[in-house]
């Protein structure tokens, strides 16, 4: 593992030929500041470091804060949905003798480490920003599916609403129809073509998290 220190060049490309994994910044603590931090970090894309994301070769934000008491339950979902959309290493540190239910369910929630383990290994980044809410998207297979994670980074108020259009997106065909679900309830939401809007609600510090695959032809 390579870890960055403050004031170090980096040359990801060098790095990416000779580690599986190497770790973007400093240590993360079990708070919602320190999470978000390492988000608006890696959001940057300091030296172009997703681009040298792939299988093999993982930027690394350190590991899942879940189970450890010192997030709600909407903040350790958005923990492991912007981990999975980034393709990060999903490593616990909680201690499994004592772990709330939630947490546990949480860490093993099917649908989100299948983003997460995506065979591209591609690393999701920002391309919106809906009032509080960015807007991050990560390929996926099959060929032309996305998933699309909506992190609110508002600490007040109720709820934010963000209604957008797939053709909006960087990567949508804006002429193909698509089946879209949120992943972690795995809820199918509908089937939309590329230009109708959708509408989703996000908690304040949380995600909401979806897929959006091409629809069959008939």
């Amino acid at each position: 593992m390579y870890a960055r220190y403050y004031g170090q060049q980096v040359d990801y490309s060098l790095i990416a030929q000779h580690c599986n994994m190497f770790r973007a910044l400093t240590d993360i603590y079990y708070i919602y500041h320190s999470i978000e931090s390492m988000i608006d970090y890696i959001s940057q894309n300091p030296y172009n470091m997703s681009t040298y994301a792939r299988p093999g070769a993982f930027n690394d934000a350190d590991a899942l804060a879940i189970g450890n008491f010192g997030l709600s339950e909407s903040q350790e979902r958005m923990q492991l949905g912007m981990w999975a959309v980034m393709s990060l290493p999903l490593f616990m540190s909680n201690d499994l003798r004592d772990i709330r239910r939630s947490s546990r369910t949480l860490l093993q929630n099917r649908h989100v480490i299948a983003i997460n383990q995506d065979p591209l290994g591609i690393q999701g980044t920002p391309i919106a920003q809906y009032v509080s809410v960015s807007v991050w998207m990560k390929r996926i297979l099959p060929l032309g599916s996305s998933a699309i994670a909506f992190f609110n980074q508002g600490r007040s108020g109720g709820p934010q609403v963000v209604v957008f259009s797939l053709s909006n997106l960087p990567g949508i065909d804006p002429t193909a129809t698509y089946d879209v679900t949120e992943v972690f309830d795995d809820e199918f939401l509908g089937r939309f073509k590329a230009s109708q809007t959708i509408r989703v609600s996000v908690d304040p510090m949380g995600i909401y998290l979806i897929k959006a695959l091409p629809a069959p032809t008939t």
